[in-house]
């Protein structure tokens, strides 16, 4: 890698940086802290294409689709805080049908009543208490009242106790519902309803989840940019950006300045430099990188690739820790269905290749053995 210093006018900053981000060949190293009210804006969008991402994704497979929409004719920033609203409706409702169902629960053995006519009777003086007592308690209550047994659950009376004063019958006052049992009940149905109408309209916006992704994938090319822009330092009428270029793609920054007609300096990195880390292996090699990505593992600048030589002893020990030729027929014979089933998504090629060298290790291996 070489490390290039590209200088040039501040009123040609965007079109420079946006020259740079064409040419395709810059790791852009940030001379300040990036910030300001466009990096912002697109970080907000991002995260708001992310949550709408990930919610219709948990509608996608859902069985009984409701009809999709045409992708073609929406706003998606409009459709990503619509799909967000709809589903913080959606868990509220579910909450609250939940809560009403806890209720309904807790008041179905006491029948339906009005708790707003009991409120009132206490203005009258006719105070109507409720209480959960058990039965061999019944005959203690205090005389003056009068007891009411709604139901009987496990040894405990539901009681209802009428009295035209407040009194202490020795018991846990239960609290009264804000509403009555049919109240609630009728709640119960119409918010099922809404909610089924709210998943209904989520499983017909489930469609746009690849045009979303399309979205953010262009959302984090503007903040790339954004963030090149934000992240120049200045002096007087110029602006300045450093950042590292591989030594073979040197000349096409070269000419690309000379064609803007930018300042510019390229020569090897110091000691002291963070230079980015460009692997290039050969197509046949680079099958091992997604192990790489899930174990998080990058060679520095000056360290060793160690690609080839761990693909080698993946597939030797993978052979040896299976050693039946049989499992691995049944590896490659899976392998071959998954890769059947997701052949159009190019990303996975290089795993379901790793995974048909390590089940031809198993085999190869089984049978030696």
């Amino acid at each position: 890698m070489k490390k290039a210093t590209i200088v040039a006018q501040a009123k040609d900053a965007a079109s420079s940086v946006a020259a740079l981000r064409a040419l395709g060949v810059v790791h852009v190293e940030h001379v300040t802290v990036p910030d300001g009210a466009d990096v912002a804006r697109v970080k907000d969008d991002i995260n708001l294409m992310e949550q709408a991402e990930a919610t219709l994704s948990g509608f996608k497979d859902k069985k009984h689709f409701a009809p999709a929409l045409k992708e073609d004719v929406y706003d998606w920033r409009k459709t990503a805080r619509h799909v967000i609203d709809l589903y913080k409706r959606l868990e509220q409702l579910q909450e609250y049908s939940r809560r009403i169902s806890k209720e309904i629960g807790i008041w179905q053995e006491w029948g339906d009543f009005n708790p707003d006519a009991i409120s009132r009777l206490a203005h009258e003086n006719i105070f109507i208490r409720l209480y959960r007592i058990p039965a061999n308690e019944i005959k203690n209550l205090p005389q003056g009242i009068i007891i009411k047994k709604i139901s009987r659950s496990q040894g405990v009376i539901n009681t209802a106790v009428i009295s035209t004063s407040e009194i202490d019958v020795g018991f846990q006052q239960l609290k009264l519902p804000r509403t009555g049992l049919k109240i609630m009940r009728q709640k119960l149905i119409e918010d099922k309803v809404v909610i089924k109408s709210i998943i209904d309209e989520l499983q017909k916006r489930a469609c746009c989840v690849r045009r979303l992704s399309e979205a953010r994938k262009e959302l984090y090319k503007q903040l790339e940019f954004h963030q090149a822009l934000g992240g120049m330092g200045q002096a007087q009428d110029l602006v300045y950006l450093s950042g590292y270029v591989p030594q073979d793609r040197a000349d096409m920054l070269f000419n690309e300045a000379k064609k803007e007609k930018w300042g510019i300096i390229i020569n090897d990195p110091s000691a002291s430099d963070d230079v980015p880390t460009l692997i290039r292996n050969p197509e046949w090699v680079s099958i091992i990188s997604p192990v790489f990505k899930v174990l998080e593992i990058v060679p520095g600048y000056k360290e060793f690739d160690i690609s080839l030589w761990f693909l080698v002893f993946l597939s030797v020990f993978f052979g040896i820790l299976i050693g039946d030729a049989g499992y691995g027929f049944i590896f490659l014979c899976l392998t071959m269905f998954a890769a059947a089933k997701f052949k159009d998504a190019p990303q996975t090629r290089p795993l379901f290749a790793l995974f048909y060298i390590l089940s031809s290790s198993a085999i190869v291996w089984g049978i030696l053995s």
